[in-house]
């Protein structure tokens, strides 16, 4: 027998008949205005203690959201208020205690939402269904903690939203489909979450204190949802090394307080998002290998860029154009000159006032031909880098305006022309990477100037001419340069020829050092000559005396 009169605005008590019933299976009496307590309005237990005169029917029972209450008698085991049951809906029903339902080994649904639990949620409620437990809705309720060892086994279904569940995030169980644990979490997500979430469909941790980074076992897919909010207060996106598809949303404009946006190797497919230059705090944009194409012209518009910029990253493979030169002169954070007041060494970090809890962003950058993940981002570390693309055309002498630049990456690309004298302008230059391009001409002698140079990497272009010698120049291996013919000179086995100024050839050093011997040389030589004709006097004066 199948009873359900559901969402049709019934009203009073639930009459005692219906639970007499031999052959009902389904009661279905959810969404309604029954009022009463369920304790007082079914039939005493019979002499083997249950209230339903057969324990093998009614698997389903919905008494949700009706304004009943349901009261807990500990002296009275639940299996005697209701048979077995496969799947038991209770909610909102002013539970105040959390009914013992371990004994019933049939139960595979259980909605106990919207009631007043508090405390715990024990261990043997995973346990409920001799483990055939499936669907588990504890949600809107006052639970604070989870009883550890936490296992909640082979559920499909897992709902403890909107409660007061506070600590480590709990692993969500590795057969579900829908998880829901939106409460009071600050701790980091476990590095092995997305072992645990292969087949899930829906996975929420929102309105949680979660700090750090998205594990890279998670392998996010689909698109990323356009739902930022007005007034979003956002101010890290990681969503890096995922599988993410679609487009950047437009809506993420509305996060005027984000710094920091790394959506890094997914699959995204879009033109470059031009509107993300309204979002002025930014101080880190990664796109990096995705499928973003076209050129980067709006970059070249007067209208206010990023002063706050340190970091962009835009290899992908698909852009086109010409660097825009405009651009490199409106990244106001990369133009402090080191003259000047030095900043003070910070990172980049988020507070979390809640929980005293500083969050350390962390980035991929290509260093020394190598991606290196920087855990702390220095406030001082500036990179740009915009490599395996398809830009045309020369490097913007407006390079060397930005004196605090650390990395530059133009590689992979199809730059050409001469290499600008700018580009030793700035003095803390740590790694220059120009390789695989068009570059002819002769290296600009101000290629030697920055002191901090730790890696140079100009190999496969059209250079000719003396390789420039300084400092830091003499520490580069041949690697640096293979690949231009017309190279020669330290650390090249090719011997320049005579037209090459030989003071390009050695360090001052070394220059100083063979002036030093000359003059020395000179001197002997000059000593030696005056000895000998003091000498030949002597011998010959007598003889012409004579």
């Amino acid at each position: 027998m199948f009873f359900s009169i559901l969402n049709n605005n019934l009203t009073g008590e639930i009459p005692p008949s219906i639970c007499s019933a031999t052959a009902l299976q389904v009661l279905d009496l959810s969404a309604n205005a029954l009022t009463g307590e369920l304790n007082k309005n079914v039939p005493k237990p019979s002499k083997n203690g249950r209230i339903f005169k057969s324990s093998t029917y009614l698997p389903t029972l919905d008494l949700s959201h009706n304004n009943l209450s349901l009261h807990v008698n500990e002296k009275v085991p639940i299996s005697s208020l209701f048979p077995r049951l496969g799947s038991r809906m209770l909610a909102s029903c002013k539970l105040q205690k959390l009914p013992l339902f371990k004994a019933q080994s049939s139960l595979m649904m259980l909605d106990l939402a919207e009631n007043q639990l508090e405390g715990e949620i024990p261990n043997w409620i995973w346990e409920v269904g001799n483990g055939f437990l499936r669907f588990c809705n504890l949600s809107n309720n006052q639970f604070t903690r989870l009883q550890e060892p936490y296992d909640s086994r082979s559920l499909h279904f897992l709902d403890v939203h909107s409660n007061l569940l506070s600590g480590q995030i709990p692993l969500p169980p590795p057969s579900a489909v829908f998880i829901d644990l939106n409460n009071n979490f600050s701790s980091s997500l476990p590095e092995n979450i997305g072992d645990f979430l292969r087949p899930a469909r829906f996975f929420s941790v929102a309105t949680n204190g979660i700090i750090g980074t998205i594990p890279f076992s998670n392998n996010l897919s689909g698109d990323i949802p356009s739902t930022f909010p007005v007034g979003c207060a956002l101010e890290t996106l990681a969503l890096g090394l995922n599988v993410l598809q679609g487009k950047v949303p437009r809506s993420l404009e509305r996060c005027t307080e984000i710094e920091i946006i790394n959506l890094s190797n997914n699959d995204l497919n879009d033109c470059f998002p031009c509107w993300l230059k309204n979002l002025s705090k930014i101080r880190v944009l990664v796109l990096s290998f995705n499928k973003f194409r076209g050129n980067i012209s709006c970059l070249r518009q007067n209208s206010s860029n990023w002063p706050n910029l340190q970091i962009i990253n835009i290899a992908s493979k698909n852009f086109h154009g010409v660097l825009p030169a405009t651009f490199f002169q409106k990244l106001k954070a990369l133009m402090v000159d080191e003259n000047g007041p030095q900043p003070h060494l910070d990172h980049l970090h988020l507070y979390l006032a809640e929980t005293n809890i500083y969050y350390q962003d962390s980035i991929t950058v290509t260093i020394k031909g190598l991606d290196m993940d920087l855990r702390k981002i220095l406030t001082i570390f500036t990179s740009i880098d915009f490599s395996n693309n398809h830009f045309q055309g020369i490097i913007p002498e407006t390079i060397g305006e930005m004196k605090s630049l650390c990395i530059l990456n133009f590689s992979r690309n199809a730059l050409s022309d001469h290499i600008p004298s700018s580009i030793g302008s700035p003095q803390k230059l740590e790694s220059l990477d120009l390789s695989f391009n068009n570059l002819n001409g002769q290296m600009p002698q101000q290629i030697a100037r920055p002191t901090f140079f730790s890696f140079l990497n100009l190999s496969y272009n059209h250079l000719v001419g003396r390789i420039p010698q300084g400092s830091q120049m003499q520490t580069f291996t041949e690697s640096s340069y293979i690949g231009n013919d017309g190279l020669c000179g330290f650390p090249l086995n090719k011997t320049c020829n005579g037209s090459e100024a030989p003071a390009a050839m050695f360090p001052r050093r070394y220059l100083e050092s063979e002036e030093k011997e000359t003059s020395m040389d000179s001197e002997i030589y000059v000593s030696a000559a005056l000895g000998f004709l003091v000498g030949l006097g002597v011998i010959l004066a007598p003889l012409l005396f004579c």
